[in-house]
């Protein structure tokens, strides 16, 4: 594949980035290099948030005609900075919008540190684009549980034998080396006291943190449960779990409690329900273990020759003696373990399984891995090829018989490297991504059933869309005069295969809201649009004759379906026709159709109605034009062109005579044959002696509101409102 990885300033992150980068390329893939920094460095300086947008949209329009011309295959980036460097596009990603895959490599958990996930919808990182890449299930687990990722892969971190190798050294100047950050952890009396003994208990440490804890927990989980009690005895089981089993992930652990105590259940679900609350949860339970990596290499410091390198002096609140490297660049690392015969590596616990990347650059450095017991270290590593230990005394006994035989240190060394080299590099991790990976793409092609045809965009519709008895058929059939549009009776097919999602309507033989259920549990609401586009667009194909440029589809009853309409089809148009609301009130109360007593039953509807409509032509000003009912039929001469120019067409005067031509007959108003072009017998036809009142017309006036008349331009009706503010249309 041809990959487009999208660079973001830093010094290990992006070091490290680069080695992943060496790995696919050892894969076999192309990589081409694009700098986040500038964008990023122009968003942070701008003077306000237009500004900075105005830059994010400038940098996705690049980088979108940069993917087509290169035609590359795929982006990549850590973490999600790719997604988070473009601006949305309805609630998606940039990558969504183009159609194009983005491979996030998550260094770390993504709801761990300052990571934007938690504050962001989880769409904006999902969608059959987006796939996602983490070290271990647990994470993983909770990515898709609780979070709410999708495609996600589940690949081990890796090293590069490039930047991690062993280094000459006359001889061993440490016996262990520790690499750390920085770790500003204070210890309590407890643990300075276990820390003086030769056999601390690492139990009675633990115990003591339950307590810190505790009450943490409790006020976190304060307004989950109904009941104080149930919280206290949901910890109760939680703190007992985490005592016995520390190594079995948080989420496996509280779903258990919820199997087994089914009283615990409804407070549990609400906590696994509330994404923010369950981090805060989970990243505070695993605070119980935080000593350890102080407690461990300052116990062991007190028995063999440390030392640390990092960004700053760790433990400075722990007694004890050891060598501080200081901040070693990236690719000097592996000197510092090459000068030690052990390089340790006692994980932090922001998640629960897996591996970090420290065993695998302390193996090809060709130190002999001394690591901290974590579940699942079995597959990567067995007993010959790393030393594993679960309490610091174990570790300090192990470490005190290997330094007894250097011989044996250096076996176990090169085994771990030879391991590492034939298994754990970014190219071998690289292979396994690329397989999952191209198993999951054509799945998702497959569920995302794609377009084999421009026209399943909806480039050749044009939707009206107008309330009932609004000349809604007069459009249609002047539309219909022109050469290259073809306007049929209304189809209403959209409205039952779009309800089906909805559970909307009526059916002899089973109930819609049963079958809504049943296709919700096979397809997500975007792949059931995709099939439905799939279908209606074929449906359409096979009523538009050759030659013809649109298809236009009216049916009145489709104003319920306006939010959906643009989603489904996005490259078409609409013409949207609203008529003075006291002669669409007029015209259904004297319907035949329609038994109507009095034309206030009609108010209501009307008055709702025509508020979507304008709602519609304010969100999809794009891709909509206004028509005023009473212009088409006093100006046609203007108005008809108007619309023409709109859609791109040659203004033909025969249009204006539809009379004079065949229309498809079929649902819609009969008194339109009854005529050859636009009149204006029934515009006015509320101002009889029998019509409309004039209390009528100023409560009509009320109920629309002044704001929304004015809007659409029916001044007249807006004077006669008593104020800006609409009356709410259920007072009617």
């Amino acid at each position: 594949m041809r990959l487009l990885f999208l660079m973001h300033p830093g010094t290990n992150s992006r070091d490290i980035f680069l080695d992943m980068i060496e790995g696919y390329r050892q894969a076999g893939h192309e990589a081409i290099l694009l700098e986040l920094g500038p964008t990023w460095q122009a968003r942070e300086s701008a003077e306000d948030l237009e500004t900075n947008q105005r830059h994010a949209v400038v940098f996705a329009e690049t980088l979108q005609a940069f993917v087509a011309f290169n035609r590359i295959d795929a982006c990549v980036s850590m973490w999600g900075n790719g997604v988070e460097a473009a601006p949305l596009y309805e609630g998606k990603s940039f990558f969504e919008h183009i159609r194009r895959p983005i491979l996030m490599h998550w260094l770390d958990a993504p709801q761990w540190a300052d990571s934007p996930v938690l504050e962001t919808p989880a769409a904006v990182y999902n969608g059959p684009f987006s796939f996602h890449i983490i070290n271990n299930e647990a994470t993983a687990s909770e990515m898709a549980g609780v979070l709410g990722f999708e495609n996600i892969f589940t690949v081990g971190n890796a090293a590069s034998p490039s930047s991690f190798r062993p280094r000459p050294v006359e001889k061993k100047d440490f016996d262990i080396v520790f690499a750390i950050g920085s770790d500003n952890t204070q210890p309590t009396d407890r643990m300075l006291a276990e820390l003086e003994r030769d056999e601390p208990n690492v139990a009675a440490i633990r115990t003591e943190q339950v307590e810190v804890v505790r009450p943490r927990l409790r006020e976190i989980l304060s307004d989950t449960w109904k009941s104080p009690g149930s919280v206290d005895v949901f910890l109760d089981r939680v703190l007992a779990v985490r005592m016995d089993r520390r190594d079995a992930p948080v989420l496996e652990q509280v779903s258990e409690i919820a199997r087994t105590e089914r009283d615990l259940a409804p407070g549990i679900l609400g906590l696994l329900e509330d994404r923010n609350r369950y981090v805060k949860f989970s990243m505070m339970l695993r605070t119980m273990e935080n000593w350890e990596r102080a407690f461990t290499f300052v116990y062991l410091a007190r028995h063999f020759r440390c030392a640390t390198f990092g960004l700053s002096r760790p433990f400075t609140a722990w007694p004890g003696r050891w060598e501080h490297l200081g901040e070693l660049p990236y690719t000097e690392q592996s000197a510092a373990y090459s000068r030690s015969w052990f390089g340790l590596n006692v994980m932090r616990w922001q998640d629960d399984i897996g591996l970090n990347l420290k065993p695998f650059e302390i193996t090809l450095s060709g130190a002999a891995l001394l690591q901290g017991y974590r579940s699942g270290i079995e597959k990567y590593f067995d007993a010959s090829q790393a030393v594993v230990f679960r309490t610091p005394q174990e570790a300090r006994a192990r470490v005190s018989r290997l330094l007894a035989d250097s011989d044996e240190v250096r076996r176990i060394a090169v085994a771990g490297r030879t391991r590492s080299l034939a298994q754990h590099t970014w190219k071998h991790r690289i292979e396994a991504l690329t397989k999952l990976f191209s198993v999951q793409r054509k799945e998702n092609d497959h569920r995302r059933v794609p377009s084999t045809d421009e026209r399943e965009q909806g480039d050749n519709l044009i939707f009206v869309l107008g309330l009932p008895r609004t000349g809604t058929t007069l459009l249609r059939k002047i539309l219909d005069s022109h050469s290259e549009v073809y306007a049929p009776a209304e189809t209403w097919f959209l409205l039952p295969l779009l309800n089906l999602w909805v559970g909307k309507g009526s059916a002899e033989g089973y109930l819609p809201s049963q079958a809504a259920a049943a296709v919700h549990g096979h397809v997500s609401e975007e792949q059931f649009l995709a099939c439905s586009r799939a279908f209606a667009a074929r449906f359409y194909a096979a009523n538009q004759p050759a030659g013809v440029r649109y298809f236009v589809d009216k049916t009145p009853l489709y104003v319920n379906l306006i939010g959906t309409l643009p989603r489904l089809f996005p490259k078409a148009r609409f013409l949207v026709i609203t008529r003075d609301p006291r002669g669409t009130v007029w015209s259904r109360h004297t319907w035949k159709h329609i038994t109507s007593r009095d034309p206030e039953e009609h108010f209501k509807s009307t008055a709702e109605g025509t508020q979507r409509l304008a709602t519609f032509l304010t969100e999809h000003s794009d891709r909509s034009l206004h028509v005023l009912y009473e212009r088409l039929c006093t100006e046609p001469e203007s108005a008809v062109p108007a619309i023409c120019e709109w859609l791109g067409l040659v203004f033909e005067p025969a249009m204006i005579h539809y009379g004079k031509h065949a229309h498809h007959e079929g649902y819609g108003d009969e008194k339109t044959r009854d005529h050859a072009r636009p009149h204006t017998d029934a515009m006015n036809r509320w101002k009889g002696p029998d019509g409309l009142t004039d209390a009528q017309q100023s409560r009509l006036a009320e109920i629309c509101g002044r704001d929304l008349l004015t809007q659409l331009g029916y001044d007249e009706l807006a004077h006669l409102a008593a104020a800006n503010e609409p009356v709410p249309a259920g007072s009617a």
